[in-house]
């Protein structure tokens, strides 16, 4: 089985550990570009509760265009406040030393587009995690796997930021500000990493859809 999803930045946790349970994770390329999506956004912890990163886009360009035509706009230094934003929240978690310098590198390159970006990002943590997680893309768009394509489980746009966590089991772990604001589900997998490093897979595994 694999798990198909749109093309996400820094993915959920929710998203890494259903793509564990199926298998194989199948990104969706051949799709065009919708709003109010974790594909160019992603949250994180913060003093306040919780911070959404956006990498910005060409705008007027963007909209219903092919997703790996979408190109990031540079005029503001948005890497540098991403940088800037996770340094100042995850500076004191546990594994900060570890991983940081890999993120780094990460937005030391100005991509050209957000499925390159996107595609980078997510390699980068299925190799600091150790997933052993088959990742490819689609080659033509088909809007409806649940007919003939029994071996795929379609979650595309589904895990927004609109998702209602309730129906789903996630494991709790001691995250930064956890004294503030309480557990926060669902945030990017950044925030697991940081905070649990390694054993980033037993939280994983444990979560997922709620046997009701």
């Amino acid at each position: 089985m694999a798990l198909l999803i749109e093309n996400q930045i820094f993915p959920p946790v929710l998203t890494i550990a259903l793509a564990l349970k199926e298998g194989k994770l199948l990104i969706e390329a051949c799709e065009n570009y919708n709003k109010g999506s974790f594909r160019n956004k992603f949250s994180v912890m913060s003093s306040g509760g919780t911070t959404t990163l956006s990498v910005p886009l060409d705008k007027g360009k963007n909209n219903s265009k092919p997703i790996k035509e979408v190109t990031i706009s540079y005029a503001e230094n948005w890497q540098q406040n991403h940088l800037r934003t996770i340094q100042t929240n995850y500076g004191k978690s546990p594994f900060f030393e570890d991983y940081f310098p890999e993120i780094e590198r990460i937005y030391s390159v100005d991509f050209e587009y957000l499925f390159d970006l996107n595609k980078k990002a997510l390699d980068l943590i299925s190799q600091l995690l150790s997933l052993n997680l088959p990742i490819e893309t689609t080659t033509e768009y088909q809007s409806d796997y649940s007919l003939n394509q029994s071996e795929i489980k379609d979650y595309r746009n589904i895990i927004t930021p609109k998702l209602d966590t309730k129906n789903y089991n996630f494991k709790t772990y001691p995250q930064v500000f956890e004294d503030r604001h309480g557990f926060i589900p669902n945030l990017s997998i950044l925030d697991l990493l940081f905070c649990m490093g390694p054993e980033s897979l037993i939280i994983l595994k444990e979560t997922g859809l709620r046997n009701i």
